[in-house]
């Protein structure tokens, strides 16, 4: 079998996890979550951009299980900021 024919008849794996950052966001009041999402929105390139790890910091402080990298990935997958 070709690796294109294997391809074809793959079936995609299914991660057992969603987003973490959207199960975080899921959990906020609205004001938190739009101040969230305002600040993830921040472009790179923008000097006031908070960092992921700042962001994953500050969530962590208020009982929240999130990584740097969920922030990091949320950022790159959900976020029309490009």
């Amino acid at each position: 079998m070709s690796i294109a024919d294997k391809l074809a008849s793959a079936v995609p794996n299914k991660s057992g996890k969603g987003c973490g950052m959207c199960s975080v966001l899921e959990q906020l009041s609205d004001q938190d979550r739009e101040a969230i999402i305002n600040t993830m929105a921040i472009p790179t390139s923008d000097p006031q951009r908070i960092t992921d790890k700042q962001i994953a910091t500050i969530l962590q402080s208020e009982g929240y299980e999130i990584s740097p990298n969920s922030v990091y990935r949320h950022r790159q997958n959900h976020m029309d900021n490009k």
